[in-house]
């Protein structure tokens, strides 16, 4: 019988190491350092969106590209959104138009 978790249900025995091992490892993330901005001349920006669907979610992310003077390109992550897939059930294409709607959308890209 594997571990059970904070809600009581059970762990299966087959993810409980894997799972205990991904939970130790989670406080090293605050080690990692992850750049939003290089401070330099930059030449160009360029804003880029992708979004992708399935039929039970949509997901988004908004981040920059930025040349600088000397033509190193560096990005930056704006921001991210996911959301489920409505109730009702909608075809994919659907599904990627609320994608499309989540990546352009104002609360999204804060723009």
């Amino acid at each position: 019988m594997g571990a059970e978790n904070r809600l009581g249900c059970p762990v299966p025995p087959e993810i409980h190491d894997t799972l205990a091992q991904w939970q130790s490892e989670l406080p090293l993330l605050a080690k990692k350092h992850i750049t939003r901005w290089k401070e330099s001349l930059i030449k160009t920006v360029e804003l880029h969106g992708f979004c992708d669907a399935s039929e039970r979610a949509c997901g988004a992310i908004v981040y920059l590209r930025m040349t600088d003077t000397n033509g190193e390109v560096q990005t930056s992550l704006l921001t991210s959104k996911t959301k489920v897939a409505p109730i009702k059930r909608l075809t994919i294409p659907r599904v990627e138009l609320c994608g499309v709607g989540t990546a352009t959308s104002p609360h999204t890209t804060g723009i």
